[in-house]
């Protein structure tokens, strides 16, 4: 196996430039091609020879919620994913590589040209399979979009994905075992610091429950607004924070949220630990969500966690010590924690350092190892 085997190709980032980092520790990276701007530390890990940003698609991307009305974005980002997805294969015949790592929706073109030239097709599967996504969201893949993804599938060698939840959606589809790998995202231990734990439990008064993310139907948002509509009834107090972007959410779903809770403007990703200090237990009630990054990020800053058995993250919850997990789509069983919160913080606050402990089992040092040795056994095998 040669060094410098494996390009990694992602058309923004999500968890893209850990993967590249851990490649390119164990030198195996030949190119990182990314569309978004990385962290500093992970470009100075890398470095500049080894990444190339793809300029065009990110300002294109951004921009269309704003000139678009919403399924018409929707429908024209698809589109730069395929433009983006025909524009790496026009180039994997002069990729001096082994293998390319390619993620969900953007890789079929990538992997029918990879395959022709002999090289091996790594798919990093950042959702559930698209058949548990169509049973909680039946509108979240068109035919076409269900059809590129099973041949995506189809294409790769192997499918990483990012918990026992997704990986067990892809098994369930029929794919087979020794083709799908588990490979749960880690948490910036330093970012998200555990300096705040010891102020957290000492907090007094009613609870703060806290949400930051999209506010639409799959993160269960409406969920959100009927269990505070249910404790606004009830005699105990409490507040609800939310951190995110009113003006790409859904209009109807905004307009009940702000009649219960308090929404303020999406928080930058190195600013999450500053608003997770303002709250007591982080809630995120998805309909499905194959990891839910900022629930290891809540849980480092101490945040006890509600999430749903949807929720991948749920791999790091300890019920009842780190946090609970509900059944999904069950506004009864969110409204019944969240009640229970707010009648007993003490105990709630009690958690703080177990949630710190959940965190620190899932570093980006552990995903680094685990992801290395897994590419690095899949390239030395197809050698």
């Amino acid at each position: 196996m040669k060094v410098g085997s494996v390009v990694v190709a992602h058309p923004e980032m999500q968890h893209s430039h850990q993967l590249a980092a851990a490649l390119c520790s164990a030198g195996l990276l030949s190119r990182f091609i990314h569309g978004a701007e990385i962290p500093t530390y992970v470009g100075h890990e890398i470095g500049h020879s080894l990444r190339q940003r793809v300029q065009w698609y990110q300002p294109i991307r951004r921009m269309l919620p704003y000139v678009l009305p919403r399924k018409q974005a929707a429908v024209a980002q698809t589109q730069l994913l395929r433009s983006y997805d025909a524009w790496i294969a026009r180039r994997v015949p002069s990729l001096d590589c082994r293998a390319i790592v390619a993620y969900e929706n953007s890789a079929m073109r990538s992997f029918e040209a990879a395959k022709r030239c002999g090289k091996i097709c790594i798919l990093d599967a950042a959702n559930v399979h698209h058949q548990l996504q169509t049973r909680w969201l039946p509108d979240s893949n068109t035919p076409e979009t269900k059809a590129i993804k099973d041949r995506e599938v189809e294409l790769a060698d192997v499918i990483l994905t990012c918990s026992s939840l997704a990986r067990d959606s892809y098994l369930c589809a029929g794919v087979a075992p020794n083709k799908v790998h588990s490979v749960p995202l880690g948490v910036d231990l330093g970012v998200f610091s555990g300096q705040c734990v010891a102020q957290r439990a000492k907090r007094e008064g009613s609870i703060v429950f806290c949400n930051a993310g999209l506010l639409d139907l799959r993160k269960g948002m409406d969920l959100i607004a009927d269990a505070c509509r249910a404790l606004r009834s009830s005699q105990y107090q409490f507040e609800f924070l939310i951190a995110g972007n009113v003006s790409t959410g859904d209009v109807r779903l905004v307009e009940q949220l702000n009649k219960v809770a308090r929404i303020q403007a999406r928080v930058p990703h190195v600013d999450l630990p500053k608003f997770f200090a303002l709250a007591d237990v982080f809630v995120l009630p998805s309909r499905i969500d194959s990891f839910g990054m900022v629930v290891s990020e809540a849980l480092a800053c101490g945040l006890p966690v509600i999430v749903t058995e949807n929720v991948g993250a749920k791999d790091l919850v300890c019920e009842g010590v780190s946090g609970w997990i509900i059944p999904p789509a069950n506004a009864d069983a969110l409204t019944q924690r969240m009640m229970w919160c707010a009648a007993n913080p003490n105990a709630v606050r009690a958690m703080v350092p177990a949630a710190r402990a959940s965190a620190e089992a899932r570093s980006w040092q552990a995903y680094r190892r685990e992801v290395a040795a897994i590419v690095g056994e899949v390239v030395r095998v197809g050698s």
